[in-house]
């Protein structure tokens, strides 16, 4: 909430409740029945536990009975892990058969598919006596008909796998859940949904199954399913005719609808890395289904168990432990970065710092800027250091000996703990101890992650002893430690230490025993080490120093000890050659510039804290940028270059690879359906093990695009971009498939060339139009006829869904009606076009001072408002100029066009400069295209509006370089500027006018049509 008061620069307040309104009950379903493990308190139910590991025991030892077998000899009862129910859940093979490619469609090998394997992976296990289809389709029939007997239905089934949802339903072949009226409420919904298909669309394999499963009550959800199908399952999900749900994960993340009841196939995942248990916050996610508010006072949660039981640990982390917290998912692209890099108004840093990543930092900003201003008053209330001598060099002697404590402690760390031993004399030195003598004795327990703490018996005086620790390093100069002074009266302190508390080691031991003092703390023992660290202090504070462990005394000695001794014994002698040291105060001076230091060290930490040097996803960007410049994209002064240009066209796939794929010219020789063909490998991401049969010329594409992506995947590897596996992730198993599809083969028989699921084909498909209108796009760029042409007649071959067919259907409807009105479409832009917009508050003072002011009779008709949705700063007021004679101007063009705004301002903005020209709505009536929705922040495309046809749109714009397409439909018409300086609004997010690229001429400065 912290990330949306900052980005919002508003409140924002959250409602929650400390629990669930439906509270959980959470179940292990084994040897045919529930055993309650956790109650609706979340506790912990031990003795459900032991029944269920218990029941399943009995239900082996039955099954190898009824085989023939002996019982399983057991040492004793214990909940094993790794069943196979959570076990990865492979294999390809069908329901009814093994063969791998052919499950979806009743176990028929599909083409291409490798020979049958058998078994099919079941996740029930391998030690059972019968088969896994017989364990699997028993278990599901029996579960489904438990849950009902209970009253449990409808249940919402959770398989991490869309495969095994469509085989896990099949099992229940012989169950109907459905009376003569609900069969016929689901026959209504689905004939008045299948109605959008056409004849041969309806004959699909998937149709054909789902219509099946559903007339019986039992559905399937993931994202395998075609578009439609999904939809009806979720609607009749909603009215209750679906009673068994088999889903994916997607089912919890997106759609609220809860159930009766839920079940977990196995609590097992892939997270795209490997398998592993779920988390806290998944489980939580998925089993929060469970419990319909107003109906069921308890959730029931189920997790089948497999041949083992899941182990107690992983139950109680699972169901009861805390979920982890919220990460960022925000990453930088190469498209982003150079998006704005063509952006002066928009800095990369600054969208890293709007990123949830940054929201810790971000959210102290006033506070460590407090801090700064505060630590800067404090240095200057610190007594003038004025002294002749000590200024000299005092600096550089602080300097060196920042320096000889550094290289103490990197000794210390290298060859240090070889030699410490029980009643070592050591000085310590930190931000307790300052100089005092004391004796090593064991090591004691871990202290911070990865340090080492040890015992110390230190003889210290009363005032060290009572003082808290300090919160910086001790003032005392490193080179006064060679000698100490008596302590008077000495007492001591039994403390745990760090190794970088040790400042020295001494050549000095002293006999201790360590058990009396370390473990039975005998005050008589401390008192005796003690009086022997005394008699060595009272020795060196005579002027005699200290004696320092010979470090380099015997064998096996690092060259990094080496250097260290040698250039600390430099700044040793640096050190006793500065004029400071002579200074009679010298101590005083040291504290004090020892203060100053501290304090400014700290100002630098804040400061490097709030700077863009420190942004976590700094390094990872200026990584990019190298790649970049190394694949000349931009120049050394970060300048786009056409090939950059290129890459800012592509949002939907690689941009990398496939800029390299346009600008490599490797398209040319490729009809539109190949091309369609070859592009699909950067869209499809899912398994399939079929083998396509792709002809001679695809095949060598496929060849070309895996060298370019292993050319890119090798300059980020030399730029450390942490993008693993960069070539694998593109993926030919569709190729076959879109090159079929491109050239009109049925949808039925383009199913039998896959295992993958027609849901996938769609949803690739449809993404693939995209790509091709970018591709297009980029082509406009580089100045690439052929290949624009051969796009635009790519994108044709594909549009075959249905949702182009609706487009169609709608924009001939529109068509008629518009003719039969003598009327065409008008597209008009706001900003510079019809009104001259502004945030400068000196126009609000000049209206509030009305007649009085000089500019008032040009203000009359200035329209103000302020954003709603909080994307503009608090009290910040738009001003809006329409330009002379606007309201005649639209009256008359709405007697001869439909008129829509398209603007690369926010909806929010849209419509509040709509409410000001048309307020009445007879205008546009709510006919608004912003850039929110319009899918590019720097272009204007008219198929955004109309997809079919554009032979009836005229568009009007201040600007032609933002329309790359369509431009004998524009007439460009001279920007109004009203308030001097200003120019378009939006422009921060547009090419630079002086960057726009080379468009074909358009008309300016004419008067749209009046007649048609």
């Amino acid at each position: 909430m912290r990330l949306n008061r900052r980005t919002k620069k508003k409140d924002i307040y959250v409602i929650s409740t400390p629990k669930r309104p439906v509270p959980l009950e959470h179940y292990l379903y084994a040897g045919r029945e529930m055993y309650k493990i956790v109650d609706a308190g979340g506790k912990w139910l031990g003795t459900g536990y032991k029944d269920a590991g218990e029941a399943l025991r009995r239900k082996q030892d039955k099954e190898r009975e009824a085989a023939g077998l002996a019982p399983i000899q057991r040492m004793g009862a214990r909940g094993g892990r790794g069943t196979a129910a959570q076990q990865p859940q492979r294999g390809r093979g069908g329901a009814g058969g093994g063969a791998r490619g052919g499950g979806a469609r009743g176990g028929t090998p599909q083409r291409g598919s490798p020979a049958p394997r058998g078994g099919g992976g079941s996740h029930m296990g391998s030690s059972g006596p019968r088969s896994h289809q017989q364990q699997d389709k028993n278990l599901w029939v029996h579960l489904v008909g438990h849950l009902k007997k209970k009253n449990l239905l409808p249940v919402v089934i959770f398989t991490f796998s869309k495969k095994r949802c469509e085989e896990n339903a099949g099992t229940l072949s012989s169950t109907d859940l459905c009376d003569a009226k609900e069969r016929s409420e689901v026959h209504l919904v689905w004939e008045k949904a299948l109605g959008r298909l056409k004849g041969t669309d309806k004959k699909l394999p998937q149709i054909a199954r789902m219509r099946d499963l559903l007339s019986r009550g039992i559905g399937v959800h993931h994202g395998g399913l075609l578009p439609i199908v999904k939809e009806v399952v979720e609607i009749l999900f909603a009215r209750g005719l679906v009673k068994v749900l088999f889903a994916t994960e997607t089912f919890a993340m997106g759609v609220n609808m809860p159930a009766r009841s839920v079940v977990f196939s196995g609590i097992r995942k892939h997270d795209g890395k490997s398998f592993r248990d779920l988390l806290p916050g998944e489980y939580t996610q998925m089993s929060g289904r469970a419990g319909r508010r107003g109906l069921d006072e308890t959730g029931v949660v189920i997790i089948v168990s497999g041949d083992e039981l899941p182990d107690t640990g992983t139950l109680n982390r699972m169901m009861l432990g805390i979920p982890n917290k919220l990460q960022s998912q925000f990453r930088l692209t190469y498209n982003m970065i150079l998006n704005l890099l063509r952006v002066e108004a928009l800095k990369v840093e600054e969208m890293i710092k709007r990123s949830f990543s940054e929201n810790a930092s971000q959210s102290q900003l006033p506070e460590q800027q407090k801090r700064v201003l505060q630590l800067e008053q404090d240095i200057k209330k610190l007594p003038k250091f004025d002294c002749e001598t000590c200024l000299q060099d005092a600096y550089l002697y602080y300097d060196f000996s920042s320096e000889y404590v550094h290289l103490n402690r990197k000794i210390l760390d290298l060859a240090g703990t070889g030699r410490l031993g029980s009643g070592r004399v050591v000085v310590l030195r930190d931000t307790h101890f300052s100089g005092n003598l004391a004796i090593f004795l064991k090591n004691a327990t871990e202290g911070k992650p990865g340090e080492r703490l040890y015992y110390a018996l230190a003889l210290v005086d009363e005032e060290t002893k009572s003082r808290p620790k300090a919160q910086e390093p001790p003032s005392i100069p490193p080179k006064w430690l060679k000698h100490v002074e008596s302590i008077e009266g000495g007492t001591y302190e039994l403390v745990e230490i760090p190794l970088s508390s040790i400042y020295m080691l001494t050549n000095k031991f002293v006999k201790v025993d360590v058990k009396a003092i370390a473990q039975d703390h005998r005050i008589s023992v401390m008192q005796e080490a003690v009086g022997q660290l005394a008699t060595f202090a009272s020795e060196w504070s005579t002027g005699s120093e200290i004696e320092e462990i010979e470090w380099l005394k015997g064998k096996g000695h690092s060259i990094d000890v080496q250097d260290a001794l040698q250039n600390r014994a430099g700044i040793e002698k640096s050190l006793g050659r500065m004029v400071c040291v002579h200074c009679a105060e010298f101590d005083e001076h040291y504290a004090l510039l020892h203060r100053q230091m501290v304090l400014q060290n700290e100002i630098g930490r804040i400061k490097f804290e709030l700077s863009d040097q420190n942004l976590e996803l700094l390094p990872d960007y200026e990584q990019r940028i190298q790649v970049l410049k190394d694949l000349r994209l931009i120049d050394d002064n970060q300048t786009v270059l056409l090939k950059g240009r290129v890459a800012c066209e592509i949002n939907s796939v690689n941009e990398l690879i496939l800029t390299e794929v346009i600008l490599d010219n490797m398209l040319a020789p490729y009809e539109p359906e190949e091309v369609v063909a070859l592009l699909s490998c950067f869209l499809f991401q899912d398994k399939t093990e079929a083998t396509p049969q792709i002809p001679d010329k695809l095949k060598a594409g496929q060849d070309e695009i895996t060298k370019l992506a292993d050319r890119v995947g090798r300059r980020q590897l030399a730029n450390k971009v942490a993008d693993p596996d960069f070539s694998a992730k593109l993926k030919f198993g569709l190729v076959e498939v879109v090159y079929e599809w491109a050239r009109g083969m049925p949808f039925d028989q383009i199913t039998d060339l896959t295992d993958v699921a027609e849901g996938t084909i769609v949803r690739v498909i449809t993404r693939l139009d995209e790509t091709c209108r970018e591709v297009r796009d980029a082509a406009r760029v580089i100045g690439d006829g052929d290949l624009f042409r051969k796009m635009e007649e790519a994108q044709v071959k594909i549009k075959r869904d249905m949702s182009h067919e609706e487009a169609y259907r709608i924009e001939q409807e529109t068509a008629e009606r518009l003719t039969k009105a003598r009327k065409l479409s008008l597209i008009v832009d706001l900003d510079q076009t019809v009104v001259h917009a502004t945030v400068d508050p000196t126009v609000g003072e000049w209206m509030a001072q009305g007649e009085p002011n000089p500019n008032y009779g040009a203000l009359k008709d200035v329209a103000r408002f302020v954003l709603a949705d909080g994307s503009s700063p608090d009290g910040c007021w738009y001003y809006i100029k329409p330009r002379p004679g606007l309201a005649d101007f639209l009256r008359k063009l709405s007697a001869k066009y439909e008129m829509h705004v398209y603007t690369m301002g926010t909806r929010a903005y849209a419509t509040e400069v709509c409410n000001a020209i048309d307020p009445d709505g007879s205008l546009f009536a709510g006919r608004i295209l912003s850039r929110d929705e319009s899918g590019s922040m720097t272009q204007k495309n008219i198929e955004r509006l109309f997809p079919v046809d554009q032979s009836m749109v005229v568009i009007i714009d201040d600007r032609a370089d933002v329309w790359n397409t369509h431009q004998n439909n524009l007439v460009k018409v001279i920007p109004y500027d009203f308030f001097v300086g200003i120019g378009d609004i939006n422009a921060g997010l547009l090419p630079k006018q002086q960057n726009a690229l080379e468009l074909p001429p358009a008309r300016t400065q004419a008067r749209v049509c009046t007649q048609t």
